[in-house]
């Protein structure tokens, strides 16, 4: 039976998913054979610097991927991606590469920085606040916008005076703090739109509205898949009389 086709979002989120598993795999028994080696060089450090850059860009990516397969979100997902997969080949080259300028260096992590920051950001998304509480959104961009801006001017800049990382402590505090209360906020939400629903018909119908909307775009999935199987069992006739055969031979029995 063919599957259904999937969204850009869950085919990437799967990709990410697989590359994730495999990483860490291949990571633990890096690790393994590091510890049990007795002559662990430079050569295994690469591999376990390059198993470990592509987990945590799976990570990066799969948060990215879930948001964009929701279709509430395209530009920052989609920025997401491209700065992960980029940020990834620019850090594999570094690690097996020869020479590598320090204009590279601060490219790499500047690169890095903003993927991270496009992945948080993702992940928060992924809450559905209730429009009172779409205040702390405005917060977290500020804060995870705040911390790679102040990074990225410590990396280019070279600002190392102990002024800057009080203010880099600060924005990382609220940071940290805003990600620990959007999900809370979320559960909130979630317990007052069901009383809202209840209570209030103008903001179940705009709910309804935006569930009947997700709703045609699942229909027009399932149509195109329904229109790719006919489609595709008109070029194997065999098939099919085979899946008939089977099936009659099924119900005789």
């Amino acid at each position: 039976m063919k599957r259904l086709p999937k969204s850009l979002g869950g085919q990437l989120k799967r990709l990410f998913l697989i590359c994730l598993f495999a990483s860490v795999m291949v990571t633990a028994c890096a690790g393994c054979f590091a510890i049990v080696s007795a002559n662990f060089g430079w050569l295994q450090a690469r591999i376990l610097l390059t198993t470990l850059s592509i987990a945590l860009a799976s990570v990066a990516g799969l948060a990215c991927a879930a948001y964009l397969e929701t279709r509430r979100g395209v530009v920052l997902p989609a920025v997401g991606v491209v700065l992960t997969l980029v940020g990834l080949v620019m850090v594999l080259i570094t690690t097996w590469g020869k020479v590598v300028s320090e204009g590279w260096a601060h490219s790499t992590i500047s690169i890095c920085v903003l993927a991270v920051a496009c992945a948080h950001l993702s992940l928060l998304s992924l809450c559905r606040l209730v429009w009172r509480y779409q205040i702390a959104m405005v917060f977290a961009y500020v804060a995870i916008l705040g911390v790679a801006g102040i990074m990225l001017a410590i990396v280019w800049g070279e600002l190392h005076s102990m002024e800057v990382y009080q203010v880099l402590g600060v924005a990382a505090i609220f940071d940290a703090a805003v990600t620990i209360v959007v999900p809370v906020l979320h559960r909130l939400s979630a317990i007052e739109g069901d009383a809202l629903l209840q209570n209030d018909p103008f903001h179940r119908q705009r709910l309804l509205e935006e569930e009947i909307s997700q709703l045609k775009v699942r229909l027009a999935d399932l149509e195109r898949a329904r229109i790719e199987l006919v489609e595709a069992e008109k070029y194997a006739p065999h098939s099919s009389v085979v899946n008939s055969k089977y099936q009659e031979e099924i119900y005789i029995e």
